[in-house]
């Protein structure tokens, strides 16, 4: 079994299907945006006084300590939302996706296809958590969260889908039933592994 790596856009599931994965499994989680913070400052914060170029070129070199540290072992690994299809830095962007693709298997998920319905479905979800949505820096200048969820979508949503290995459409699916689709593929694809058949929680 290879890493897992879970991309995706804001709020689509990385963080609660990553640790359900981790508990599975046993391996680490690690959360890219959780370990930015820790290391330099809330991207919020970190975005608005350095602008978006500087955050990228030290995430991606974040990305890259982070594989060479765990590079003799496995984890559960949740880049930031755009790590693999922002604008900010095409030779940032690319190092992230070569790198990633390398070091485990990438699945991209989204609610849904059709990127308007997915849009509504994410944008329900940061305001459903209003702690969240006061960390969430705005990536287009929008003052419509909807308009800016869609346009940033219409922007990425290519890139994920060519960054990815596999692309999983979550829909109402709960995290756990999100998590037992990914050992699915993951069990299908390689020997006997340590993750265990998904359970309802």
């Amino acid at each position: 079994m290879e890493s897992i790596i879970l991309v995706g856009p804001r709020v689509c599931g990385k963080t609660s299907v990553g640790k359900i994965l981790a508990e599975r499994s046993g391996l680490p989680f690690v959360e890219a945006d959780n370990e930015f913070a820790r290391r330099y400052a809330a991207i919020s914060d970190y975005a608005s006084q350095n602008g978006w170029a500087k955050f990228r070129n030290v995430e991606a070199k974040m990305l890259v300590d982070i594989c060479k540290e765990y590079s003799g072992s496995r984890i559960i690994l949740a880049p930031g939302g755009g790590a693999v299809a922002h604008n900010q830095g095409e030779q940032y962007r690319q190092q992230n996706v070569e790198l990633l693709r390398r070091f485990g298997e990438v699945f991209y998920l989204l609610p849904s296809p059709d990127l308007e319905q997915s849009a509504q479905i994410l944008v329900a979800r940061i305001e459903a958590d209003a702690a969240s949505a006061s960390m969430r820096p705005s990536l287009t200048g929008r003052t419509s969260a909807a308009g800016e969820m869609l346009a940033v979508l219409k922007q990425r949503h290519l890139l994920y889908l060519a960054a990815a290995h596999y692309t999983l459409y979550t829909g109402p699916k709960s995290p756990a039933e999100i998590a037992g689709e990914v050992c699915g593929i993951i069990r299908a694809e390689t020997a006997p592994m340590p993750i265990t058949a998904a359970t309802a929680r």
